[in-house]
């Protein structure tokens, strides 16, 4: 029976058993995190750059670690892999094990920034030394070519930690960082599927059915779940994994069956992450602030300031990232420097165009004064204040209509405590808007 099973795993039906198992062990590991979460109180709670204005439970990060984990164990039983193969297993699990507990330290207290990067070093550090698995070049780009060790060494180390912390600013609107991930490890995983790298190919796919079950509670409306920074370190971990991956296992194979420049490749994967993350330190760098400050300056909110809904933003930043791509490999015979100038003022081009489209305004009867002091988004941030403000209203009204026993109580008078109630939490001292 065993052996009929093995031969199983060996055929091609390796890959959708890989996406369902994984799938599957997701769906069931979720509601069981987000029950935990309720129960424990360990909600995020809506603050200034928050996109939700309710407590949500986070954590799915978790669910997405034990699907994959164990879809590998199941498959790492019957697949025969050779010994090289299963240390690079082992090696990759135990520091995926190591993102994922620095991300859940940061969701319930903050991490101090030297300990999250320490960790990060560490866990990047140990897969390249216990694997060799290394960047030694840049195939010509820029004029670069090889690297000697300690060089290669250094540089990977850098990669893994600009791809994690890249990755973990793309988590600010709902499905983003999963559909991100979701299009990368596909197109790492059919990559690895083509060129005979099963291991590769079966990490990369069993990502994928993790990510999938957990977009489907991440985009719902009753049981909505976040990943916080213990899904979107951990995934970063693994994109930078797989992004080295394919660079490295590019190097080995013949010029016909190679892309010819992987770097820009790989660049043009990992491109509206890397994109944002240079545009927003270069204007906080600029503003002579930390590059590492907080702020709500990302090119998707900036999607979601002009109107557009998170699966809609989601989308169309999805969409220009499947456009790049195409067009990267459609010049993957030109001259390197030359392709990644191309790949990057396209990039430009597809992810910046929310900032040309005007603000949306709300119909009013007559013309409406904005602050100067405000951004160009009060529309959006004063439709959400009302929104919030109207919760409270009705939240007021309904205790208003509570009664003890035996009270009997004049429906007019509890709006009327209603509206003194609310008065006196929210606008007491304050200006009337106009």
């Amino acid at each position: 029976m065993l052996e009929k099973i093995g031969l199983l795993f060996q055929t091609n039906y390796v890959i959708p058993l890989v996406l369902f198992a994984s799938w599957a062990v997701s769906i069931r590991i979720f509601p069981v995190i987000i029950y935990i979460v309720q129960k424990k109180n360990l909600m995020d709670e809506p603050g200034e750059r928050s996109s939700h204005s309710l407590k949500t439970p986070t954590f799915g990060g978790i669910g997405m670690f034990l699907a994959f984990c164990l879809t590998l164990m199941l498959f790492g039983l019957f697949i025969d892999f050779p010994y090289g193969d299963l240390r690079k297993l082992i090696s990759l699990v135990a520091c995926s094990t190591v993102l994922l507990f620095l991300g859940m330290k940061d969701d319930l207290v903050v991490l101090a920034p030297k300990k999250k990067f320490g960790g990060q070093i560490l866990a990047a550090a140990i897969v390249i030394v216990l694997t060799d698995l290394r960047i030694t070049g840049f195939g010509g780009m820029l004029g670069f070519g090889e690297m000697p060790y300690a060089v290669s060494v250094l540089f990977t180390v850098f990669v893994f930690i600009t791809i994690i912390n890249a990755f973990n600013l793309t988590d600010g609107i709902d499905g983003l960082a999963g559909s991100l991930a979701t299009l990368s490890s596909l197109v790492f995983g059919v990559f690895f599927l083509v060129n005979n790298q099963l291991l590769l190919a079966v990490t990369s796919f069993a990502l994928v059915g993790a990510i999938i079950g957990f977009l489907g509670y991440n985009f719902s409306e009753k049981d909505k779940l976040f990943m916080g920074d213990s899904g979107s370190l951990f995934l970063g971990y693994l994109l930078a994994w797989q992004g080295v991956s394919f660079v490295a296992v590019n190097n080995t194979l013949s010029s016909m069956d190679s892309i010819e420049h992987a770097p820009n490749m790989l660049l043009a994967i990992l491109s509206y992450p890397l994109l944002d993350t240079l545009r927003v330190f270069s204007i906080r760098i600029f503003n002579k602030r930390s590059p590492f400050s907080a702020d709500r300056n990302h090119i998707h909110h900036r999607f979601i300031d002009k109107g557009f809904t998170h699966k809609q933003a989601t989308a169309a930043i999805i969409l220009s990232n499947l456009l790049l791509i195409g067009l990267v490999w459609a010049v993957n015979d030109w001259d390197p420097t030359l392709q990644l100038l191309i790949g990057f003022l396209a990039g430009v081009a597809l992810y910046m165009y929310p900032f040309v489209l005007p603000v949306p305004r709300p119909a009013t009867s007559g013309p409406i004064m904005v602050p100067e002091s405000q951004p160009e988004n009060y529309f959006v941030r004063k439709s959400q204040e009302i929104y919030r403000k109207r919760q409270s209203v009705f939240t007021h009204a309904k205790q208003a209509f509570v009664k003890e026993p035996g009270e009997k109580r004049d429906r007019s008078e509890s709006w009327k405590k209603a509206g003194k109630s609310y008065r006196e939490k929210h606008l007491e001292g304050q200006p009337d808007l106009k």
